[in-house]
C-alpha cells in the first residue's frame, strides 16, 4: 500500500461510517421509528379502459427502490400485528405503496455537524 493510500485511509477513518443495512425480518421487525427501507415493488403497464377510466395490469416484472420512511408496529383487534410504512417525502425522498416488498432496512442517522465532522477547519 502506498503512501497516498494511507493517507487516504486515514482520511475515511475521520468520519463516522454509515450505519449497514441490515435484512428485514417481517416476522421480527425493528422498533418503530425512522428509517432507510429497500426492497423492490412490481411494474404495473397501465392504459385507459374504453370508458377513460385508467386500467393497471401487472407486468410480471419488478423494480428495486429505496424510500426514507417512518415505520410503525402496532396490534390490530384481531391480535395480529401491523406493520405501517409511510413515506417521509415521496417526491424527493422515495415513495412506498402497500404492495412494496422491504428486503432491508437502515437507521437513519442525523450526520455530524461540519464543526464537529471536521474540528481543524474553519466554516466559511
Amino acid at each position: 500500500m502506498g503512501d497516498a493510500d494511507i493517507r487516504w485511509n486515514q482520511r475515511q477513518q475521520c468520519f463516522s461510517p454509515a450505519p449497514a443495512w441490515q435484512a428485514f425480518d417481517y416476522n421480527a421487525p425493528p422498533e418503530s421509528g425512522l428509517y432507510w427501507v429497500a426492497g423492490t415493488r412490481p411494474v404495473w403497464d397501465v392504459c385507459a379502459s374504453d370508458y377513460g377510466r385508467p386500467v393497471g395490469v401487472h407486468a410480471g416484472e419488478h423494480e428495486q427502490f429505496v424510500a426514507l420512511v417512518w415505520f410503525q408496529i402496532w396490534t390490530d383487534d384481531d391480535g395480529s400485528l401491523v406493520l405501517d410504512f409511510a413515506a417521509v417525502d415521496p417526491y424527493n425522498l422515495g415513495k412506498f405503496a402497500d404492495e412494496d416488498t422491504v428486503s432491508h432496512f437502515m437507521p437513519h442517522a442525523i450526520p455530524a455537524h461540519p464543526a464537529v465532522a471536521t474540528p481543524t477547519k474553519e466554516l466559511i
